[in-house]
């Protein structure tokens, strides 16, 4: 058992950890503003002879039933986490996805990879017409290929992804493909602009190809609000000042607060939810939520802690109860309009 489990961990490692790159010749490499040493394969390895992660139950039900595609009008603004890093947000006329992963496994050979604990909170075709999908970065639990077939074939929204997601992208059937490097901004339509920002992550689907297209999060402007999507992220207090110093203080704000245990193999590409606060706070969000947790078993972490502590941090900073928390899979919210109730 421990043989299948070790290459089943060699091929996500591959993917989605931060490995050597093997492809000593590659041009056109990306690296991070505050750059980290990259984790050798024998380390990882070393992780996985000797982890002990907490134990996730097999399968969890989905308690929440979404309410999506309803008539919105002004600001108002629903979000619904479909789990993992997967949120739609919805707006008057205008539909957003933000790193759609639906299947039920992670990468291209189902047998070797991990699979989701909670299904998807909303099927995808129960998810209403999509304008624009943002993609963080190219990793398979952020960049899931069938997902994206889907919407591209169904509704040829326009995606946003950072540089040399190009041409994967067209081959899974995009037309309306904008890449964009760090602090580009890029308007879709007259009350719509997104900018591209950094993060403190990396990139590859393969061994050959690390850090040949760029990671980072999304500043995104609709209707006089602004959002904030972090993507996947190590913390460092300068890079997301400076975000804040550039683009202002977002309205709401996506953040990452799982898959970051152990802490000496993770920090660097990983926040834990102590450090998600630290993002929040340094970019002054109004409200923000946890993402990237209690969907797929990837790293050590019980499947409930990242919430709990985030619970647990915020208390401990004087936060009002709202101001950064946790949502269920399926769970859809108002997140302009605290009058208003998504009735689940």
């Amino acid at each position: 058992m421990k043989f299948l489990e070790s290459i089943t961990l060699f091929s996500f490692i591959s993917a989605s950890l931060s490995l050597p790159n093997f492809e000593a010749f590659a041009s056109n490499t990306f690296e991070n503003i505050y750059p980290f040493p990259p984790k050798s394969f024998m380390t990882a390895m070393k992780w996985r002879w000797n982890r002990i992660p907490a134990i996730w139950p097999t399968s969890r039900p989905l308690t929440q039933t979404p309410k999506v595609g309803r008539t919105l009008q002004g600001q108002q603004a629903t979000i619904t986490w479909i789990g993992h890093s997967s949120f739609l947000a919805e707006f008057e006329n205008f539909r957003i996805l933000m790193d759609p992963v639906y299947s039920k496994t992670l990468g291209p050979h189902p047998w070797l990879a991990p699979s989701r604990v909670v299904d998807a909170g909303l099927s995808m075709e129960q998810t209403p017409k999509i304008d624009l999908i943002l993609l963080s970065h190219d990793h398979f639990d952020h960049m899931d290929l069938p997902s994206l077939k889907f919407f591209a074939q169904r509704d040829n929204p326009v995606i946003i992804a950072g540089q040399g997601n190009k041409p994967l992208l067209e081959e899974t059937g995009f037309s309306k493909i904008v890449e964009l490097n760090w602090w580009d901004k890029h308007t879709v339509q007259e009350d719509v602009d997104v900018t591209f920002v950094p993060a403190q992550h990396w990139s590859t689907r393969s061994l050959l190809s690390r850090n040949t297209t760029l990671w980072g999060g999304f500043y995104f402007k609709l209707k006089g609000k602004t959002l904030y999507f972090v993507g996947d992220t190590g913390y460092h207090p300068k890079l997301f000042q400076e975000i804040q110093s550039r683009l202002g203080t977002p309205d709401f704000s996506f953040i990452p607060i799982g898959a970051y245990a152990p802490r000496d193999f993770m920090r660097d590409q990983h926040v834990d939810p102590k450090e998600a606060v630290d993002i929040h706070s340094d970019v002054k969000s109004k409200k923000s939520v946890g993402m990237h947790w209690g969907t797929f078993q990837l790293t050590d972490e019980a499947i409930d802690e990242p919430c709990e502590l985030l619970k647990t941090e915020t208390k401990i900073k004087g936060m009002r109860p709202d101001d950064f928390t946790c949502m269920e899979a399926g769970e859809t919210r108002f997140i302009f309009n605290e009058e208003m109730r998504a009735e689940n």
